[in-house]
């Protein structure tokens, strides 16, 4: 199996795992990063699946996320979202608690920043692509 197409499934299992927290938000459970319980499991895992599923399709991706500025939007958030990955995994392991050094802090804000900032590359790049190659093909 392609690399992009696993990259795809990846992405569509994290918003069946993003539904999932939801659905249990919902209901009244606790959901979040520092939660214990399945509502924080939800959320460490729709993090891991959505950041290895952007870093896989911007590795290789089939036509429509071929652009320059697409690949570039999926590997900042990749990144982004496993930074924040990282940090709430440490903090769930660690005794002293969550976001405690001031690295761990520093990576958390950062990999915010980070996963913002390639959504809104992405959200710009994907429809300015999709009208350049309308344009090119005269549809």
């Amino acid at each position: 199996m392609p690399l992009g197409r696993i990259g795809g499934l990846l992405i569509l299992a994290g918003l069946v795992t993003f539904a999932g927290a939801v659905i249990l938000a919902i209901s009244g459970n606790a959901v979040g990063l520092g939660a214990r319980g399945v509502g924080g499991l939800l959320v460490l895992t729709t993090l891991g699946l959505l950041g290895v599923g952007c870093g896989a399709l911007a590795l290789h991706g089939a036509a429509p996320v071929s652009g320059q500025a697409v690949r570039a939007g999926l590997v900042i958030t990749a990144v982004g979202m496993l930074a924040v990955l990282v940090t709430a995994i440490v903090g769930v392991l660690s005794d002293k608690g969550a976001l405690r050094d001031v690295w761990e802090i520093v990576l958390f804000i950062g990999g915010g920043v980070l996963t913002c900032l390639g959504l809104i590359v992405l959200a710009i790049a994907v429809p300015v692509r999709f009208v350049m190659q309308r344009r090119r093909t005269g549809k």
